[in-house]
């Protein structure tokens, strides 16, 4: 019998060693329950209302990862993915923070047809609130892009 649990939050991270990095992270510093009834490996952060989990690296194995745990649990309001996001810019270093306000589908090909590639906006209230809370940090950077 499952355990109540309403995640409000779904953090996924594409590759392994990038989940594992964070679920330590969270590890020392939140109480964090490890989801043993699930066909796949999963932390939930009660304090945060927050799933966790890998995703998968590529677009159709982060889908069905994500859309399994959104069947699992329908409280999810917003899914966030959380990754590497190393070389964008000189300008960033180890621990930065980047926030990305929009997904552009860079491998989305017309044959015989040249348009921009499909983009699709971030979730504006949730980026906004981060924008806010951005200004009060200080030990690293956060970047919109």
């Amino acid at each position: 019998m499952r355990v109540a649990h309403e995640p409000q939050l779904l953090i996924l991270c594409p590759l392994a060693r990038e989940w594992s990095f964070l679920l330590n992270t969270f590890e020392a510093s939140r109480r964090v329950e490890h989801l043993h009834d699930l066909k796949i490996k999963a932390a939930y952060i009660p304090d945060w209302r927050a799933l966790l989990r890998q995703g998968g690296h590529g677009k159709t194995q982060f889908a069905v990862q994500a859309q399994y745990l959104i069947g699992q649990f329908p409280s999810v309001e917003l899914v966030i993915c959380a990754g590497a996001a190393g070389s964008l810019t000189a300008e960033l270093y180890v621990g930065d923070v980047v926030v990305g306000t929009e997904t552009v589908e860079h491998d989305f090909r017309l044959l015989f047809a040249t348009r921009p590639l499909p983009r699709f906006p971030g979730h504006g209230p949730s980026i906004d609130a981060l924008r806010g809370l951005a200004h009060g940090v200080s030990s690293f950077h956060v970047v919109f892009v």
